[in-house]
């Protein structure tokens, strides 16, 4: 299972340019919105707007890591939608803009969610603060251990 490691972003450019001169290969540029539901501290389970698809994420807090546990597609969206709507009660809504790369097997995304901040979220089978040392030399980064949801 994939791991997401989450940290507050404080100079995009200087990731951009270390990526790059460390053959990074830039994947795209997204917009999404992200419709998070109640749920228990640790858990996270949204609708993700993007590209015109949707799909239903479910997340699980695992140390300073969060484990996807699934990302499925979602054909109806208004039926899904209401029925977590139902179920769980709409938290909030957050609307993300990305710039995401490829490197030595990881994806790193950098985001910019609107009225929350800047972070960059390094996903593999083992993201660690030193793999952003290595690459990045960000010294203790300041790792984010809670859903975007609630910062």
């Amino acid at each position: 299972m994939a791991r997401e490691l989450k940290i507050w972003l404080y100079d995009r450019q200087q990731v951009i340019a270390k990526l790059t001169a460390l053959g990074g290969e830039h994947l795209n540029d997204t917009s999404s919105i992200h419709t998070y539901f109640n749920q228990p501290d640790g858990q996270v389970l949204k609708l993700v707007e993007m590209n015109g698809a949707i799909t239903l994420d479910i997340l699980k807090r695992q140390g300073k890591n969060f484990v996807i546990v699934s990302q499925e597609p979602v054909e109806n969206q208004a039926a899904m939608l209401e029925k977590l709507k139902n179920q769980y009660g709409i938290k909030t809504k957050l609307t993300m803009h990305s710039k995401s790369y490829q490197l030595q097997g990881y994806k790193i995304g950098l985001y910019d969610i609107e009225n929350v901040g800047e972070f960059l979220i390094l996903t593999g089978d083992n993201p660690t603060v030193e793999l952003l040392d290595k690459w990045f030399a960000i010294k203790l980064p300041k790792v984010v251990t809670v859903s975007f949801d609630n910062l």
